[in-house]
């Protein structure tokens, strides 16, 4: 790794701010750009984020973030103090700045990564990091530096344990109790398959490490399967965590410390762990978010036996008991959203007490629970406006400053200093260099009933800010389906919004966030329900005058490109065209793969018969409700695109819709991205880009705006 401090930033990336009073009430952000000259491009939207991970130091004086400038990173440090907000950085070469913490006002604890080819053991170059096509082993280690970039020490360096690659190396803790020393973790990384490139986690051991020197000593020893270990506020270890043998629960010991100073473990609650392989959506499992004050006590986010809505409570971890519930809402899971960075609970970051709760609702919302800062929030709220969420991620230690990250719908994010004292909001840079003071789109929420009376809302953006128009659309409903969307940055819908789209993203039943029974009304009505709500949701808009009836298309991914097609065929005269990517669309097809895949007795075998029905039980309806089986209703042109490389909808799906289509004479398209999951084409590569500009294109062909006109051909 090579590494040079940096006085000045480039104009690439440096960073700039400016100061505005929040006592002011007229005073609200301008986040919405009307020129159509600077709409952004394709590539403006589908860039990383270039400014993350911002910090305060415990005196507030000074705040550090991660800058990116393609694979270049840069620690950068600002005296919050100074007349002018100057940053200055530190470059780190062949390596990934996952996050940072403050040691103390001075020192500064980097959380790095380094990416090995698994096939030669080195490291590999910064462009071939996310290349799915390789086989890489991903190794976390620890830097510790002076706030000036000097005295770089890394974690571990030169010890013939654990100072090799196969050492993964994590920060445990940061106590001000010990104001020289941090707790470390490091797990030993198997390489099982050297072709395959698979490799398995040995146990944690824990670690003592000096922050100024390096020097470091034994200070727990884990066992075979330990995963992580839980400290408390005063850096004294308070837990263990071990996975179980077939790798899908999390065991917790409470640690018992002996006059000696010895602990001893005794075993508590098992915790089911989510299915990281088949990423099945597991909404009604407990969370466990935190410790508590005190131990065996911990913060959890879950939906006991007989409730309806995910609620806050105290979790006793040595029994797996319900202690105490500390916050639910009547209508709205607690957690989820932008606002949210700890499910549900907002910890004081100097002494991790409980100080407020946050939710989701229809926007993102959050509660302190001391009513002088509370009043603090609502005045944000009200400086920012309705278009903006924003969420606390730092505070100084005698709490007068605040770290804020703001984003909503119309803006892509960026980081603001609050003072409590002065009623002062500085911004302090935008974390997406490229949509900086680029053109940006609000969005409404609408409110709607459903055939059957039942309330559903969706959330509508709109071209240029504008308001009631006949507008061409894009239906877009969200994957999962056990999912939602948010009132939040979305760069999809912003990129259809900026070529002259309305963009509608109805929340159906079968949708997360509100609820256990909202959520299991979707269970087996996939074609039912779940589209009616759909169809209900565009009925709505085209009668209170948003948008034209006959100027939409219909597109989403996953759950939401089944709810395409369906839509295709089920309600064809509604749509110019449809696109639809990693999607299902043969039910009784996907049922059959998943048994026959994952087995009969497998969680993705029961979470699909819980979501479609058994396929011995439910033929009929499963075959009724499989757009592939009712082609013969499709009256409109189909983009039908797909991942090559995913494991949680076989591209058989899409090759047979594929065949079917061709068979049934069809107007179609269809793409493989080949080095995609199930995702809108693989990071880092060229696919992202590519399929939004075919979406694109096959919209202008299709449903043309005065913003996204195919150019003529020049022969």
């Amino acid at each position: 790794m090579r590494l040079a401090k940096v006085a000045s930033l480039s104009a690439a990336i440096l960073l700039s701010g400016f100061v505005a009073q929040a006592e002011d009430p007229e005073r609200v952000l301008d986040t919405i750009v009307t020129s159509e000259d600077n709409a952004p491009s394709v590539e403006d939207y589908i860039a990383e984020p270039t400014f993350t991970g911002l910090e305060m130091s415990p005196n507030g004086k000074y705040v550090a973030g991660v800058r990116r400038d393609g694979y270049d990173y840069y620690l950068v440090v600002a005296d919050l103090e100074a007349d002018e907000l100057q940053w200055t950085g530190t470059f780190f070469d062949d390596i990934i700045i996952a996050d940072i913490n403050w040691a103390n006002d001075d020192r500064l604890i980097i959380e790095a990564q380094a990416v090995f080819n698994s096939d030669s053991m080195n490291l590999m170059d910064p462009k071939d990091w996310f290349d799915p096509t390789l086989n890489r082993l991903l190794i976390e280690t620890l830097y510790m530096i002076d706030r000036d970039g000097e005295n770089l020490i890394r974690v571990f360096e030169g010890d013939e344990q654990l100072d090799n690659i196969y050492s993964d190396t994590q920060l445990l803790d940061v106590s001000l109790a010990y104001p020289d020393e941090i707790l470390v973790q490091s797990r030993r990384v198997e390489l099982t398959n050297r072709r395959s490139g698979n490799f398995d986690y040995g146990g944690a051991d824990l670690y003592k490490v000096n922050i100024n020197t390096g020097a470091f000593e034994s200070y727990v020893r884990g066992q075979k399967r330990t995963q992580s270990f839980e400290s408390d506020s005063t850096g004294q270890v308070k837990y263990r965590i071990d996975e179980n043998a077939a790798g899908n629960r999390s065991n917790y010991y409470v640690a018992n410390i002996e006059d000696d100073g010895r602990i001893r473990w005794s075993k508590g609650a098992s915790v089911s762990m989510t299915d990281l392989e088949n990423e099945l959506d597991q909404p009604f499992k407990i969370n466990i978010l935190a410790p508590a004050d005190e131990a065996p006590l911990f913060y959890v986010r879950d939906v006991p036996q007989g409730e309806d809505r995910h609620a806050i409570y105290v979790y006793d971890i040595s029994t797996g008991e319900h202690v105490e519930m500390i916050a639910a809402h009547p209508d709205y899971d607690m957690g989820g959203g932008f606002i949210d960075s700890a499910n549900g609970i907002i910890l004081n970051p100097n002494n991790r007490e409980l100080i407020g709760v946050s939710w989701s609702g229809r926007k993102a919302e959050m509660l302190l629970f001391d009513p002088n800062l509370q009043r603090h929030v609502e005045a944000l709220e009200s400086y920012f406006g309705d278009q903006l969420n924003f969420r606390l991620i730092d505070k100084s230690m005698d709490g007068n400053k605040w770290l804020l990250n703001v984003e909503g719908p119309g803006h892509s994010g960026f980081f603001a200093l609050y003072e409590l004292d002065k009623v002062k909001v500085t911004e302090l840079g935008d974390q997406r260099a490229t949509l900086a003071g680029k053109a940006a789109y609000s969005t409404k929420i609408v409110s709607y009933k459903s055939r059957d009376g039942s309330d559903v809302f969706g959330y509508l953006t709109l071209p240029f800010g504008e308001e009631k128009g006949n507008h061409p659309f894009v239906m877009y409903p969200h994957g999962g389906p056990q999912a939602r969307d948010f009132f939040q940055w979305d760069s999809t819908v912003q990129l259809m919004a900026s070529r002259g789209y309305a963009v509608f993203q109805p929340q159906f039943r079968g949708s997360a966030g509100f609820g256990k029974r909202y959520a299991e009304a979707g269970y087996r009505e996939w074609g039912g329900i779940m589209q009616t709500d759909v169809e209900d949701g565009l009925k709505h808009i085209i009668s209170e005058g948003y948008v034209d009836a006959d100027r939409g298309c219909i597109m989403g991914f996953s759950y939401g490109a089944y709810a395409t097609m369906q839509g295709a065929v089920a309600t064809p005269d509604d749509y110019r065209c449809a696109l639809a990517g990693g999607g299902v669309y043969d039910l009784f097809e996907m049922q059959r793969w998943s048994r026959a895949v994952r087995g009969q007795n497998s969680s993705t075998f029961e979470y699909w018969t819980t979501q479609l029905g058994d396929p011995n039980d439910n033929y009929d309806d499963l075959i009724n409700r499989s757009p592939a089986r009712n082609l013969d209703k499709l009256k409109v042109p189909v983009f039908l695109f797909h991942g090559k490389r995913d494991n949680i909808v076989p591209i058989e799906q899409a090759e047979m819709l594929r065949d079917r289509l061709r068979s049934a004479g069809a107007d179609f398209e269809y793409v493989v991205m080949r080095k995609a999951g199930h995702q809108f084409g693989a990071p880092r590569t060229e696919e992202p880009r590519e399929i939004r500009q075919d979406i694109l294109r096959f919209l202008a062909t299709h449903n043309p705006t005065d913003r996204n006109k195919l150019k003529p051909q020049v022969q």
